[in-house]
């Protein structure tokens, strides 16, 4: 999967301004260096990685799954791709690259939601409820 996602960046003409980076234990320093946050994972039942990236005030382009579409709110803080397709990854990113109006409306909309809905506060209240 890597070799292909690497060959659709190459073909789509992205490898100066995209990077693969791996596992990394520096990630609060990597998102505040970063323009825009993809996020690959289909099978996850809630984010922790996408709200840690709505909180840099990063926008998202992430998979349309059960999680994350209760996390990112297409058109507003992100983009949801339907399909597994790593070109349709690649032409959102492609699109959020090319408009950065877009990008910088996204990401105010993206810190503002994770204030909103994912502070400590926020999530203290929710786990009382709850509970």
């Amino acid at each position: 999967e890597r070799k292909q996602l690497e060959n659709c960046i190459r073909d789509l003409g992205l490898t100066s301004r995209c990077r693969l980076l791996g596992i990394r234990d520096d990630i609060g320093n990597l998102l505040k260096a970063a323009d825009i946050f993809i996020h690959g994972a289909w099978g996850e039942a809630f984010g922790v990685a996408v709200c840690e990236a709505l909180s840099s005030g990063l926008p998202i382009i992430a998979p349309k799954s059960q999680g994350l579409v209760e996390i990112i709110e297409d058109g507003y803080t992100g983009v949801l791709v339907a399909s597994h397709s790593y070109f349709e990854y690649a032409n959102k990113l492609r699109d959020l690259c090319q408009d950065g109006e877009t990008r910088r409306l996204y990401s105010r909309n993206a810190r503002l939601e994770a204030l909103k809905r994912f502070s400590i506060s926020k999530m203290c209240q929710k786990y009382c409820e709850l509970y």
